[in-house]
């Protein structure tokens, strides 16, 4: 295994890169740093605090060591899903 991946670091520049203008955008300007500090870590709370219990929950009812992809795809749809419907409007909005 390497300690530097250039295709981790890749993605994860992907990701985070306009994740910072996105999250922004869904924020008027009064209450921009207020909204993106708590969506930001509530979501890492829900979603990254558990995600280690649920799947090991997982494999321990299906005896499935795949799981844990299964549970990975399933909140890659939903990221999409919200991603697909939520769009931002910063027509009226300073930025």
């Amino acid at each position: 295994m390497e300690i530097f991946d250039p295709n981790f670091s890749i993605m994860i520049g992907m990701f985070v890169g306009p994740l910072a203008m996105l999250s922004a955008d869904y924020f008027p300007t009064q209450v921009r740093y207020t909204g993106v500090g708590i969506s930001l870590n509530i979501s890492t709370a829900i979603f990254g605090g558990t995600t280690p219990l649920a799947c090991a929950w997982l494999v321990e009812i299906s005896n499935n060591p795949a799981m844990p992809a299964y549970y990975f795809i399933g909140i890659a749809m939903l990221a999409l899903a919200a991603i697909v419907l939520i769009k931002p409007d910063a027509k009226n909005q300073a930025i």
